[in-house]
């Protein structure tokens, strides 16, 4: 199918990924390509080849239900990151001369009846691998376009292999490879991350994550910025808020979004009636994971095509809670300034992770949600950094005492009364 779009007397050629082309035109961000694509878009019949493009290679959505902003915005996106491009420099009548050479030629070429060659079958593999260990992958579903146009299903078995034989040369030889995204869940998609050969062990093992069939996509993890919504994000990419939900978190019903908005983006900001979480940029770690549309086209007979995925468990952030418990001898101290911060390679405090935060009558100052993993910088007020990692459970918290870095030996009374109590390191003995 070949899709042209015309501006004045220069003519653009939009193309597949993996197709080749010449004169392709680059863009450095989504802005340079919304420049170009909305100038296209003025002209109608333009906009009509656009969502034919769309179509064929959406996130499997009608892209004729999509208005024209989003239609625009998302053709923009696909050329930024190269699932779509555009080939500029060819001319109508080159399109079409070359269309004719073409089948002239094939007719030329075509022997009378009595001469047919007899034609031997050919064959194509795919093989389906995770990119960490170069373990074979089973239990990954396909969607395969033939060389005449014929779309069929295939699943990976053991050895992470799909084989099919008995083509027909004549078919052209070259195939799509691609994978639908419909109903799909991140714990049950692969991110693609690259093609070719890498070394690899023959046993195979299940797909990582779920325990249905799994798909591939491209998936972003986006950074949620203020002013974004789970809806603005969803629209992006062609989808529906109540799919990208279900991608992220298995569930469109909005208090159980919003726990995970809570607990899992670290949202932390409520919108004005205090019923729904919203994005900021103070997010920690502010994560949704957005499904592209992930295809390979222009893939010859003969060969093993190599497919490089990474499991949905490397892609997510392991999170924790972060909080401090503030004694001083055994008694909790309340009204403390606390802040926490990221702890660099130095053990220096690096960038200030929420706001400021009170003891409170147990002496305890947490975080409201869940951060990364890690190591963090303790701030309490008149005191020197401390310390701390992340703990497993919402109850729990690190244990300081106060004056931060003096050892501390807990207070006992002196049973006759008769002595101080010493607090500090023992003295050395009288010589």
């Amino acid at each position: 199918m070949m899709w042209l779009l015309r501006q004045g007397r220069q003519v653009f050629q939009v193309v597949r990924a993996g197709d080749a082309a010449d004169d392709v035109v680059w863009f450095r961000s989504v802005d340079d390509a919304r420049g170009l694509v909305s100038r296209l878009a003025n002209d109608e019949s333009n906009l009509s080849v656009i969502r034919a493009a769309m179509r064929s290679e959406s996130l499997g959505l009608d892209a004729h239900r999509l208005s024209d902003e989003q239609v625009t915005e998302q053709f923009s996106r696909q050329l930024v990151h190269g699932r779509l491009r555009l080939a500029a420099g060819a001319t109508q009548s080159q399109q079409q001369a070359s269309v004719v050479t073409t089948e002239k030629t094939a007719q030329e070429e075509t022997p009378p009846p009595s001469q047919k060659p007899t034609r031997q079958k050919t064959w194509i593999k795919f093989k389906v691998i995770d990119d960490a260990n170069g373990r074979p992958l089973s239990g990954v579903r396909l969607r395969v376009t033939h060389p005449d146009g014929e779309e069929n299903y295939y699943t990976t078995v053991g050895s992470g292999l799909i084989e099919i034989r008995d083509i027909d040369p004549g078919d052209g030889g070259e195939f799509e490879v691609t994978c639908d995204l419909k109903d799909a869940r991140l714990v049950d998609t692969l991110h693609f991350v690259d093609m070719g050969d890498k070394s690899f062990v023959e046993d195979g093992t299940p797909a990582p994550g779920g325990s249905s069939l799994k798909q591939i996509a491209e998936i972003e993890a986006h950074k949620v910025q203020t002013d974004e919504s789970i809806d603005s994000l969803a629209r992006g990419a062609g989808m529906k808020w109540q799919d990208l939900a279900k991608f992220n978190w298995g569930t469109d019903v909005p208090e159980k979004i919003n726990t995970h908005l809570r607990d899992d983006v670290g949202c932390t900001k409520k919108t004005a009636d205090g019923k729904n979480y919203m994005f900021d940029d103070t997010d920690e770690p502010g994560i949704v994971f957005i499904p592209l549309k992930w295809s390979q086209a222009g893939l010859p007979t003969e060969e093993i095509h190599v497919i490089r995925v990474r499991g949905p468990r490397l892609l997510k952030v392991d999170k924790a809670w972060l909080g401090v418990q503030v004694f001083f001898h055994k008694t909790p101290i309340e009204g403390l300034a606390v802040e926490f911060f990221r702890a660099e390679s130095d053990d220096s405090a690096g960038e200030k992770v929420g706001g400021t935060h009170q003891t409170d009558p147990d002496g305890l100052a947490r975080f409201d949600g869940k951060v990364e993993v890690g190591n963090y910088i303790c701030r309490i007020e008149n005191q020197p950094n401390a310390h701390i990692t992340t703990v497993s459970d919402e109850k729990e918290a690190t244990v300081l005492v106060l004056p931060i870095g003096r050892p501390f030996f807990e207070y006992d009374a002196v049973k006759d009364g008769t002595k101080q109590q010493e607090v500090g390191p023992p003295k050395a003995p009288e010589a």
